[in-house]
């Protein structure tokens, strides 16, 4: 699913003025997430800014970047929103995705597991942060073209025409949302920049990065063994994963969406055992080591994948 991907960024924070244009890892914050989001090729990425002066420097630092920008009012946001779809009315498109710039870390395998749930739910609107299980600051909400245009004629609230999707949020009947499942209870973690406190914490967890701007989230969470010795984790690329084919490999490194396929999920329990899953049309083939520990395996995913939406049924498991 091909979308316009609209950053929405300003200088004018409350609480923190100026953050998005803080260095992190070498880089201007804002500068540092359309990095990071540069191997999206799912659609055009644009900073969606204010027409204030103070917001000059932003368009420019987009601009530098190779990103086209957008630029309305201050405090609208909405109405900025459908600025950047008119701009892009040449483009081939009807789904329009929100990040904003106090989230640097976002990850474009997360954009495209979003992109990949709306198109298969036919939502109005899809997200990963109402049931929080994702870190807050790897935020993404997908609109439909339509349902945006919607909220922008009808939405009078000053939050639902300065946070965007309340308008679509509180309507659910009349525009159907799917919820993005991490697979994996993170939701306590805090990415986000909103105080100077967040940004040292955020340099903090990229610092020991090899290649902050490339490094997947998942590799940002801590690594520590899973609880309890034999509870199944989402894998990362650095665990050990004993007579796992490449593709499986692939799938621990870039998660679902990305990577080789066909695998798509790997958890582990980081003591040698891991066990992967085909994802296709909410039904999930699973392929696992060792052989010994099948049983075990099939029954800790099947409670991990239970509160995964994206996944309805544990259909066979197949021979390692």
């Amino acid at each position: 699913m091909s979308a316009l991907v609209v950053v929405q960024a300003r200088m004018g924070s409350t609480r923190f003025p100026g953050k998005v244009l803080e260095p992190l890892a070498g880089r201007p914050l804002l500068g540092f997430m359309l990095e990071r989001l540069a191997p999206f090729d799912g659609g055009p990425v644009v900073v969606a800014t204010s027409d204030d002066a103070r917001d000059d420097r932003i368009a420019a630092l987009a601009r530098d970047c190779g990103v086209d920008v957008v630029r309305g009012s201050e405090s609208d946001v909405l109405s900025r929103f459908v600025d950047a779809l008119d701009a892009f009315d040449s483009f081939d498109h009807d789904t329009v995705v929100r990040l904003t710039a106090d989230c640097p870390l976002a990850d474009p395998l997360v954009v495209g597991d979003a992109l990949a749930l709306h198109a298969r739910t036919g939502a109005a609107y899809t997200s990963n942060t109402l049931l929080r299980t994702f870190p807050d600051g790897l935020d993404v909400e997908v609109i439909t073209a339509s349902a945006l245009r919607e909220a922008a004629a009808h939405a009078d609230g000053a939050d639902e025409r300065e946070h965007v999707t309340p308008y679509l949020q509180r309507r659910p009947d009349r525009y159907p949302i799917a919820q993005l499942d991490s697979g994996s209870d993170d939701g306590a973690r805090r990415w986000t920049i909103d105080e100077p406190a967040d940004l040292a914490a955020v340099r903090t967890l990229v610092s020991g990065a090899a290649d902050p701007v490339r490094v997947p989230w998942r590799d940002l969470v801590d690594p520590s063994p899973a609880p309890g010795g034999g509870t199944l984790v989402p894998a990362r690329a650095t665990d050990d994963l004993p007579a796992a084919p490449d593709s499986v490999r692939d799938a621990a490194r870039e998660w679902f969406g990305g990577g080789g396929q066909p695998f798509a999920r790997v958890y582990t329990d980081r003591a040698g055992a891991w066990i992967a899953l085909e994802v296709h049309d909410g039904r999930a083939l699973a392929t696992l080591h060792p052989e010994s520990e099948r049983e075990r395996l099939l029954d800790e995913v099947r409670a991990v994948i239970a509160a995964d939406r994206q996944i309805v049924e544990l259909s066979r498991a197949s021979p390692s």
